[in-house]
């Protein structure tokens, strides 16, 4: 349903090294408009919960340093 990529195109030690970094959601809308999880193992890298306090507040925070900024 969802992904958030990054490019990036430098490396440590600022020598060319393009790559992409990649979130993609474990969720997806079925036919009623209903979440349903998109593994049947319910098997993922991280757990959802902790994953999503975490990018809200990261998120959260960013916007807020640039809201103040303008």
């Amino acid at each position: 349903m969802g992904i958030i990529s990054v490019l990036h195109t430098w490396g440590e030690n600022m020598s060319l090294n393009p790559h992409v970094h990649s979130i993609v959601s474990g969720r997806d809308i079925d036919k009623n408009g209903n979440w349903q999880n998109i593994r049947k193992d319910g098997k993922f890298l991280f757990d959802v919960k902790a994953l999503s306090k975490v990018f809200r507040g990261n998120f959260c925070d960013k916007l807020l340093k640039l809201a103040l900024e303008y």
